[in-house]
């Protein structure tokens, strides 16, 4: 079990790394600056945001940053995507925590219901 876990795990990564490169318009660093950027300008944040790489050791070091719980940080304001996370859990728990008291009230109800016009 524990195999098919760590296989899926692996299979929705690599899709979501290879999503992210494929579905972008062109390259990342001039979709961010702009169309006047000058390419001195788009080779250094190339080099910052380490697109300048072999895409298969972009794709080990974004492995190797998950692992560390290092989700990245934003393209366009540079803010640490684990930060970003934590100020949005807040709210997901509430969430999270109010559909489960509903699913488990309409439960409830239908099980109710559902025994009683059985009886």
């Amino acid at each position: 079990m524990l195999r098919v876990i760590i296989f899926s795990l692996l299979v929705v990564s690599t899709f979501s790394f290879v999503l992210t490169r494929v579905l972008s318009d062109g390259d990342a660093s001039e979709v961010i600056l702009g169309t006047d950027a000058t390419p001195a300008r788009v080779a250094q944040l190339n080099d910052a945001l380490g697109l300048n790489k072999p895409l298969d050791r972009e794709y080990l070091d974004w492995h190797v940053g998950l692992l560390k719980g290092d989700l990245g940080r934003g393209w366009y304001d540079r803010e640490s995507i684990n930060a970003k996370v934590r100020a949005r859990a807040g709210v997901t728990g509430e969430i999270v925590v109010l559909a489960s008291v509903v699913a488990g009230v309409l439960s409830v109800a239908y099980i109710w219901g559902d025994s009683a016009g059985s009886a």
